[in-house]
């Protein structure tokens, strides 16, 4: 299944992508992975649908907001794509909403819309991703500079 966090692992690493697709779980005791369920924790306010976490959900000024907290903005344009995706699915489901990445530590709110541009964008990520996940194998490890803070890293590369 696809879910926010494979188009989120998908934009930084296609094999993570596969691996969490097949509900391979990484390291728990990663430390990055450790600040991301707290961060979860701490502010997840909004509604589990089927394959979106979501982590808020607000209304501002009589539109409703998505809100995707990250601990830094390393990797946004994933985040952004995560969002996108959400709203796609929550639009699908006749849900019609705006969403906000927002980076507390660095106290940033970055406003994501689902243009038409941005809706063909995502509906491309998810033919592709459909595309990587029925194959029987995961790509093959390649090693970048977003190794050494991922909780497959050891499964990669041992």
């Amino acid at each position: 299944m696809i879910s926010g966090s494979v188009v989120l692992s998908y934009i930084n690493c296609k094999r993570e992508a596969w691996l969490m697709s097949r509900n391979i779980v990484p390291d728990q005791n990663n430390m990055y992975i450790e600040i991301g369920r707290f961060l979860h924790e701490d502010y997840n306010s909004g509604p589990n649908l089927p394959g979106m976490k979501v982590d808020m959900l607000f209304e501002r000024d009589g539109v409703k907001v998505v809100g995707e907290v990250k601990k830094s903005s390393a990797s946004i344009k994933g985040a952004e794509l995560q969002l996108l995706y959400y709203l796609f699915r929550l639009e699908e489901r006749g849900v019609k909403a705006k969403g906000e990445i927002i980076v507390p530590a660095e106290n940033r709110r970055i406003t994501v819309e689902l243009t038409e541009e941005k809706r063909e964008k995502i509906k491309k990520v998810i033919e592709e991703i459909s595309l990587l996940i029925k194959e029987d194998l995961p790509p093959l490890p390649e090693r970048k500079g977003i190794c050494r803070k991922c909780g497959y890293e050891l499964f990669c590369f041992s």
